[in-house]
């Protein structure tokens, strides 16, 4: 038994040396996903997940940091093999933590909302509840409001649910081509549709990005849940447990300081600024 544990240290040992990596190197990976991680451009290095790796591995003076631009598939999948690789902005689902240890949560991400023009307003008003949040089914009830939406994006179970179930083609229009959220937001532009689906910060980028004319409005919905937490995820190994001990550190002490959360700020619109300022307040009174 004695000889199997020395093993086990062993290989656990090699694990950095076999990539070339030793223990005090840290290779962050991310996707090229404005406005989270803007790879390029005028805006390059801005965008929220930008703006949290540098705040958090500033605390972490100890370590070599290294970056690399992949998908989220191959993110998981490279985590997964127990490479010293790690990444800050992932959402937890149960897939992934077979594969994945978290951190502690650190913010929250807000969920998709309708994004329509704030001259609009009024004629969404009557399908809002007293927090401001719009039925996504009722919307689609009407004949006089038309939903854009993508077949090439999932807006989540129940948002999902709603489209397949109520989408026409009086009521809606659905677009496919590889650049699904700068279609609609051209259509919402061009005024072919009155509304579509997306994040609210996604929707500012590309709503600035497109040079629209008049200011856009992000309405939650009420079919989906507000937010989504967000976590660091590393190796199920003993490197990936002391690099996470650290980040749950940095996490306790800076959770609920503007510093953190305010990232968000420069990409969304007023009124959803002030929603996800709340709700972050609310979560961290309520979280352990």
């Amino acid at each position: 038994m004695k000889v199997r544990y020395l093993w086990l240290g062993i290989w656990w040992f090699l694990i950095p040396v076999a990539h070339g990596q030793s223990n005090d190197e840290i290779l962050w990976m991310h996707p090229d996903f404005p406005p989270i991680f803007v790879a390029s451009g005028p805006r390059m290095g801005e965008g929220v997940g930008d703006r949290i790796s540098r705040q958090i591995t500033a605390q972490m003076p100890n370590y070599r940091h290294e970056k690399e631009v992949a998908n989220f598939k191959r993110i998981v999948e490279t985590i997964g093999t127990g490479r010293q690789v790690c990444a800050m902005t992932l959402l937890k689902n149960p897939e992934r933590a077979e594969r994945v240890s978290f951190s502690k949560p650190y913010m929250l991400s807000p969920h998709n909302s309708v994004i329509t023009f704030r001259r609009l307003l009024p004629k969404f008003k009557p399908y809002m509840d007293k927090h401001g949040a719009v039925s996504l089914v009722a919307l689609m009830q009407q004949k006089d409001l038309k939903l854009g939406y993508s077949l090439g994006r999932s807006y989540g179970k129940q948002l999902d649910g709603v489209v397949a179930k109520h989408a026409h083609t009086r009521n809606s229009s659905q677009t496919s081509g590889s650049d699904i959220f700068k279609g609609l937001m051209r259509m919402l532009q061009y005024g072919r549709v009155s509304h579509t689906i997306g994040y609210a910060y996604e929707a500012q980028y590309m709503a600035t990005k497109l040079g629209f004319a008049e200011p856009i409005i992000t309405l939650p919905i009420q079919e989906s849940p507000d937010y989504t937490k967000v976590y660091v995820g590393c190796p199920k190994t003993p490197w990936g447990a002391t690099v996470l001990k650290k980040v749950n550190r940095i996490i306790d002490a800076d959770r609920q300081k503007p510093s953190l959360y305010k990232v968000y700020r420069s990409w969304l619109g007023p009124e959803a600024w002030q929603r996800y300022k709340l709700a972050t307040e609310k979560f961290w009174r309520a979280e352990p």
